[in-house]
């Protein structure tokens, strides 16, 4: 058992698991994401968008200039390997994702 992606228990495959190529497509969209990131923050954008409760710790409170009222936080929305997966599959075959 992998703390990342499960495959087999006991000799049974687990519903967590994903064949190769499904991996794949979630490694690419790791790739997608981070690479979207990186654009962004070379093309200057440094928003804050914080996520659910990071305003408690962060040490930059002071001079970002965030409203948490005004703006919010970010709520971490679930969803698993294989939906990834799947929005990386028809990203680059140039489909929309729900």
């Amino acid at each position: 058992k992998s703390a990342y992606v499960n495959a087999y228990l006991n000799g049974r495959k687990l519903d967590k698991a994903m064949e190769r190529e499904q991996f794949a497509d979630f490694l690419d969209y790791a790739v997608m994401v981070s690479g979207g990131g990186a654009g962004e923050m070379l093309g200057g954008n440094i928003a804050p968008s914080p996520v659910q409760d990071a305003c408690s710790y962060c040490k930059f409170g002071g001079c970002c200039g965030y409203d948490l009222k005004k703006s919010g936080e970010r709520q971490i929305v679930k969803v698993d390997c294989r939906r990834i997966a799947e929005i990386s599959r028809q990203c680059k075959e140039g489909k929309e994702h729900e």
